[in-house]
């Protein structure tokens, strides 16, 4: 009898442990890399999916509940959610809450590689609950049955791209014409985009002058600009010209701009010269300036620059010049910028010429600052000298703040220095700080220094000038700068001012400052000025 039962007891281990070995295969999931990852969370995942392996809902249950609240971040979350599903699923929980609980892993796992396994389990859990009366489900398993047979047509679709011959490329043509799905349609446009076929031409402007859906109309416009062929140009040209969509217009034009062939240059000019629409001026203007042979662009953009009757048009030719590589595009920019009666695209020139981080760059902008008779084009030159990382630039910028009349135009001077964010910047604030007599200056100067010293440096070098500086108004500045710190050490510092600092203003400042920085140091401070 005993051995009898002894039989029993080792075939009913078997039987668990076959159970729990096709749960295994029927959800392979990345146990092997658990045996060795001792992180907290994976080890406490690998406890939660044992009972899992085990068939021990319940047990299951609890753990991947308590796991999912106690690492909510870990990189096995998504493993956790979709056992958590699967495990009440076994358990016996009611099929709706089972069925939600595995909507809700797809609405926000959707990459996840249990995805599919889920829309599996719905669409059997939907059509249970279907059969007990509740046909709401219906739709949403119509729905989930529809999104799995589009990516397995996707799947073909790329099969039949890897096949690569005629009778694949009609089959592909076929599939397009009969498909209802925006999103089939859609991968067909690029798939057609790679096959080598005069026919593929055909095809994609025939989709872009004459699908009612736009958006496709525009896939099939920016697909005809991958195919390696002079005749792209001439289809493209007839999608200009054909279609009533401004929007697939433009991908035409964009899609120009990306072909290596010269007859691509006068089809542009003439549509950023000849267009009434805006947008498709600059976009052709944006497409000669991605255009390969870059001098072939820059002669067609001076002249759209010289003869275009636009603001508009003028402007994108010039912020296309300023994004070339050539230099010799300076000149004309720096003429624009000293004589042209618009202001804006005086500005315009200034901050084209800005792009170009060389000497020539600025000897033009320092060139236009000396001769400008106008304050806004003078101001943009400053912050245009700003982009330019050159010493030489940084040392101009700084005699501009300390020497200018125009206290504008020296302020602008100080924040262009701050763009440089270096020790050098920092250094020449320092300077305009102690040299500098305008009290509006200064203040340019601290919140500078407090924007672009590294780690707590800023720290020091305002408190030293808080030590020395004697005006309160500018004292007050220094302690609002320190309050936008955000660093433990200014606590320290603004704690020391509202302590030893005899003005009550600049005392309420500080306390002030304190309340700027989200820190717990900052809410202790304030806590112990409360109670003490």
């Amino acid at each position: 009898m005993k051995r009898i039962t002894l039989v029993l007891i080792i075939l009913t281990a078997i039987s668990l442990t076959l159970q729990a070995a096709e749960t295994y295969n029927k959800f392979p999931d990345r146990v092997a890399g658990l045996e060795n990852d001792k992180d907290p969370d994976a080890q406490a995942y690998k406890k939660a999916y044992g009972f899992v392996l085990d068939e021990k809902w319940d047990e299951a249950v609890k753990a991947l509940d308590s796991f999912l609240e106690k690492f909510p971040k870990s990189s096995w979350q998504d493993d956790a959610r979709f056992w958590q599903c699967y495990s009440r699923e076994k358990q016996g929980v009611d099929a709706e809450e089972v069925f939600k609980c595995y909507q809700d892993f797809v609405d926000e796992n959707g990459s996840s590689k249990w995805a599919d396994d889920a829309r599996s389990s719905m669409i059997l859990l939907g059509q249970k609950l279907v059969k007990q009366g509740k046909v709401e489900y219906q739709p949403v398993i119509e729905t989930i049955q529809k999104e799995d047979k589009e990516e397995i047509s996707i799947t073909a679709l790329y099969a039949l791209q890897n096949i690569g011959d005629e009778k694949a490329l009609d089959a592909i043509f076929k599939l397009y014409d009969n498909s209802a799905s925006e999103n089939i349609k859609g991968k067909i446009i690029y798939v057609i985009g790679n096959f080598d076929s005069p026919k593929v031409l055909t095809k994609l402007v025939d989709i872009a002058t004459k699908d009612p859906d736009v958006s496709l109309q525009k896939k099939a416009a920016y697909a005809i600009g991958s195919v390696d062929d002079s005749k792209s140009v001439t289809a493209l040209k007839t999608i200009l010209k054909e279609s009533k969509e401004p929007e697939v217009q433009k991908a035409a034009l964009y899609s120009l701009g990306n072909c290596d062939f010269a007859e691509i240059i006068p089809v542009l000019k003439e549509t950023a010269l000849s267009n009434t629409n805006p947008s498709l001026v600059k976009a052709a203007i944006y497409a000669l300036g991605n255009y390969d042979d870059e001098s072939a662009a820059i002669d067609a953009i001076k002249v759209i620059l010289k003869t275009a009757t636009t603001t508009e048009a003028r402007k994108s030719a010039l912020y296309s010049l300023g994004n070339t590589d050539d230099p010799s595009v300076i000149p004309v920019m720096m003429q624009i910028a000293l004589s042209d009666e618009d202001i804006s695209l005086s500005k315009a020139a200034v901050y084209a010429i800005g792009n170009f981080e060389d000497e020539n760059a600025f000897d033009a902008l320092k060139d236009i600052f000396n001769k400008s008779e106008n304050r806004d084009v003078r101001k943009a030159s400053m912050y245009a000298i700003g982009n330019n990382e050159n010493k030489a630039a940084l040392f101009f910028l700084k005699d501009v703040a300390l020497e200018d009349k125009d206290i504008s135009l020296s302020k602008a001077a100080v924040y262009a220095v701050a763009n440089f964010e270096s020790k050098e910047a920092e250094q020449a604030l320092k300077e305009i700080l102690q040299k500098s007599k305008e009290t509006e200056i200064k203040k340019a100067a601290l919140h500078s220094i407090a924007n672009i010293a590294e780690d707590d440096s800023s720290i020091d070098i305002l408190d030293e000038i808080y030590r020395n500086e004697k005006d309160q108004d500018l004292r007050k500045t220094i302690v609002y700068a320190l309050g936008n710190t955000e660093s433990q050490k200014a606590v320290a510092v603004l704690v020391r001012i509202i302590k030893e600092e005899k003005s009550m203003s600049v005392r309420k400042a500080a306390v002030s400052a304190l309340g700027n920085i989200d820190m717990p140091e900052a809410q202790e401070a304030l806590m112990n000025l409360i109670q003490n």
